[in-house]
């Protein structure tokens, strides 16, 4: 707590310069591979590149809309209202100067890797009209008298004090503090044992692989021996220099004292540390672009390794995402009103096959009109009209009523097989079984008009 109050008011960037505070903060002390971790470090370990920025973008991109209900007890949703004061916020222009996509990776990335993400919320009245970035290294949330309140020191150095009333918090995972947990604090040591093998790869690149050793020899060199030595060593070393031969003079022998890449088994460290970072990340090494043992092409079985990953992972960022901004974006007096919700229907765009059975299944079980399939394929309207009428099997019917449903169709065949045999037909269509059955009752309505007329007369 004491490291923390001491950087209070002070600039911390998210990248730079600002090693020292990831250092107490999160990063190098007690690390047992020695290096330190910060936002911008762990940012160019290309597994965590990766993984951060796919999960950020998919979720930016998923289609995120506010939905108001009806009024009344009908229960209708009302998609975009003109009226809704959230919409032109969250889904069409954050602030002045982002996309929507824009904002929500930012932010999304920020409680990945830091643990929290942060957005000043600006009113007109009481009507918000946008959300602005702000870094989680220069916020620092406290409580004064049961109350949280932020404090942000801004590019310029100015000092802002907000209540959470006025920031939208995305806070990420945590044991209910009024922080989430952060992968550069918490993953500092799988991130510095990859940052070390990186390290140690690209100096056997710059030594051309060569390995570190010792030249043996009988004789005593003096300084200027020694200099010169040196010297003559440096025009060998690196990797423009590979394939040199060098001559060793006055009975000089080489002597090699550290192990090669194999035996250290350095690239299976590597991709280890990628599998480590996936794990942080929960997410697949499949998507990070790493192949296990035994994976080659992408086939099922990958496609249900990333179906496991929307299921597990994306669903619970959607969700968490969904339940913050209910709970910080919206209004006290709009909840119950207002509600907002992906649709992560949005991640079929790109496979058309998935997204042609979807619809199909929608709309044969009457859950969708075809008109509302084609406002979002982003097509006209069926101008000549029926597309906005729910339809549905008619082979379908309720549990309660297949006995009446059969004991009907017995009856039918009956009718009709009673008709086949008086006309001397071998079947009688559906048509003709109609216009009988319609030519009897009018029949028989006949024959009943003169009986009740006689019967009234009696009486």
């Amino acid at each position: 707590m004491s490291n923390l109050m001491a950087w209070i008011g002070k600039k911390i960037g998210l990248f730079g310069s600002s090693s020292k505070f990831w250092a107490s903060w999160g990063g190098k002390d007690g690390n047992w591979a020695g290096e330190t971790v910060t936002a911008e470090k762990a940012m160019m370990i290309a597994a965590m590149f990766r993984g951060i920025y796919l999960t950020a973008s998919t979720v930016a991109t998923c289609p995120f809309n506010v939905y108001q209900y009806g009024n009344g007890t009908t229960g209708n949703k009302i998609v975009r209202d003109q009226n809704n004061p959230y919409d032109a916020v969250l889904r069409l222009s954050p602030n002045q100067d982002q996309t929507p996509v824009e904002f929500w990776e930012g932010i999304i990335a920020c409680m990945l890797l830091v643990g929290d993400g942060f957005a000043h919320k600006e009113r007109l009245g009481n009507r918000l009209t946008s959300m602005t970035l702000m870094d989680p290294t220069k916020t620092v949330t406290y409580r004064d008298g049961g109350r949280v309140f932020h404090r942000y020191t801004d590019s310029d150095g100015n000092v802002h004090v907000y209540p959470a009333s006025e920031v939208f918090q995305l806070k990420g995972f945590g044991f209910g503090g009024d922080r989430g947990m952060s992968i550069i604090q918490y993953g500092a040591q799988s991130l510095s044992a990859t940052m070390a093998a990186d390290k140690v790869a690209g100096k056997m690149f710059r030594s051309g692989l060569s390995s570190s050793g010792f030249l043996e020899t009988a004789q005593v060199l003096n300084e200027p021996d020694r200099d010169r030595l040196e010297k003559i060593l440096g025009d060998y070393q690196g990797s423009d220099n590979a394939g040199k031969l060098m001559i060793l003079e006055g009975g000089m022998k080489y002597n090699q004292i550290t192990m090669s890449a194999a035996d250290a088994q350095l690239l299976l460290s590597r991709r280890f540390n990628i599998e480590e970072i996936g794990r942080w990340l929960g997410m697949p090494t499949i998507l990070l672009g790493h192949a296990a043992d035994g994976q080659t092409m992408w086939g099922t079985g990958v496609e249900a390794i990333v179906q496991s990953w929307y299921t597990l992972s994306l669903r619970a960022l959607l969700v968490r995402i969904e339940k913050a901004v209910q709970k910080r974006i919206i209004e006290p007096a709009d909840i119950g009103r207002f509600y907002v919700k992906f649709s992560v229907e949005g991640l079929l765009r790109g496979d058309s096959a998935a997204r042609a059975a979807y619809y199909s299944v929608m709309a044969q079980n009457a859950i969708m009109t075809r008109e509302e399939i084609r406002e979002l394929e982003d097509l006209m309207p069926y101008l000549l009209g029926g597309a906005d009428k729910l339809t549905c099997q008619v082979n379908l019917t309720t549990l309660d009523k297949i006995g009446q449903a059969a004991a009907a169709g017995q009856q039918d065949q009956q009718v009709r097989n009673m008709f086949r045999d008086w006309l001397g037909v071998s079947d009688v269509s559906t048509d003709q079984l109609r216009q009988i059955e319609a030519r009897i009752k009018m029949l028989q309505e006949a024959r009943s008009e003169p009986i009740r007329l006689k019967l009234e007369e009696a009486a």
